[in-house]
């Protein structure tokens, strides 16, 4: 008896700029700061996280940091780097 073959799961890949919401989103950064980021009014960035999320197939934003990360579509180095700049901006301000 043959076993059937499942096609081999390619995850769809991020855009440059959804790579960069996502890290954004991993973190800590609420759609507004985002958006402020990026140039962007927060309700556009709402939008356009419910649809990458739509898009991959997962429910929410910390789902889609979860699969980003998994997927290799962001890499844990590049939320390092971020949360290390972020904490120097906020260190500075304080």
């Amino acid at each position: 008896m043959a076993v059937a073959r499942l096609p081999k799961y390619r995850p769809p890949k991020l855009t440059e700029v959804e790579r960069e919401i996502v890290i954004m989103l991993a973190v800590g950064m609420t759609n507004q700061e985002i958006g402020q980021a990026l140039g962007y009014a927060k309700y556009t960035m709402r939008n356009r996280v419910h649809h990458i999320c739509q898009r991959v197939g997962v429910r929410n934003a910390p789902a889609l940091v979860a699969w980003a990360l998994i997927t290799g579509n962001i890499s844990g180095n590049a939320v390092r780097e971020l949360w290390a700049q972020r904490e120097q901006i906020e260190s500075f301000h304080r």
